[in-house]
């Protein structure tokens, strides 16, 4: 018998499961590294442990839809978020779940995240905000999502600029980490001073590289597959990178929908017909 040393360890038992539990197990969403997203998640762990400063260092990261920002927002909220386990901590929240179309309602949502939950009065005494702060040993805020704050009038996009500038400063010393498309470049733009303590890194879409083919190939070994399917070869990365033209959303949909043909068929890999195919998900 097959030793499926192409897989995971972790995921070798599913190759031989169940054909609807290795299909599910295909549409999880797993994390893969990779260097830009682990510079920013290691950038984030250097701010946690900075000493305090008059102007806590911040983030912007940005780029296309799609190209991976959310799962990035989900794997910070993984790492160092409240239940991480770690001494200092990143409270989160995104405006994707709770659009505020005022700066009252984006106050209230982040009094919710700097509370854990227990405020949402938009009016609470910064008294009270701060000491929450340091009792749960906050140290920073993410933001995800920060584009949508744009359906605000301008002037309500500046208060809430204005509130993470002072969240920014003392006594809170919070490092702001913005996610969310080009146009948080303009969210930020409303306050100047605000825009200038922000390192910004965009999330370009891939392109053929040594990186991009270590991607794949640690995206590969996540799937249960019965053969290997060498998704990092020459004629594959141009065919996917042609296809989605770098967008990593669209990449795993591809790929994930090909694996899922190739239980369903009997194949066991992903080969060039199945990619082609996996532009439309099959039905299981």
């Amino acid at each position: 018998m097959s030793s499926f040393e192409h897989v995971i360890e972790g995921r070798r038992h599913l190759v031989e499961a169940e054909e609807c539990l290795r299909l599910n197990v295909i549409y999880e969403d797993v994390w893969i590294n990779y260097p830009s997203a682990d510079y920013v998640l290691k950038l984030i762990g250097t701010f946690l442990r900075m000493p305090e400063k008059i102007q806590a260092p911040s983030v912007l990261v940005y780029g296309d839809p799609g190209i991976g920002k959310t799962a990035l927002f989900q794997r910070i909220a993984r790492t160092y978020g409240f239940s991480s386990g770690v001494e200092k901590c990143v409270a989160c929240l995104t405006l994707a779940e709770e659009n505020p179309e005022n700066s009252k309602a984006f106050r209230s949502l982040v009094v919710r995240a700097l509370t854990a939950g227990a405020y949402d009065n938009p009016n609470l005494a910064d008294e009270t905000l701060l000491s929450s702060i340091r009792s749960l040993n906050i140290k920073a805020l993410a933001v995800d999502e920060l584009n949508d704050m744009l359906l605000c009038s301008a002037s309500e996009v500046r208060k809430n600029i204005r509130l993470l500038k002072k969240l920014s400063g003392r006594p809170f010393g919070l490092s702001v980490i913005g996610l969310g498309t080009a146009d948080s470049e303009s969210v930020i733009g409303y306050e100047k001073q605000m825009d200038r303590r922000f390192e910004k890194i965009k999330l370009k879409p891939w392109q053929a590289s040594e990186e991009f083919e270590s991607f794949l190939a640690s995206f590969e070994a996540t799937l249960p597959l019965k053969y290997p399917s060498r998704l990092y070869s020459r004629r594959n990365i141009n065919y996917l990178l042609k296809e989605t033209d770098g967008i990593l959303d669209e990449i795993l949909k591809r790929i994930c929908n090909a694996a899922a043909y190739a239980i369903l068929e009997g194949g066991e890999k992903i080969t060039m017909d199945l990619l082609k195919k996996g532009e439309r998900r099959p039905i299981f």
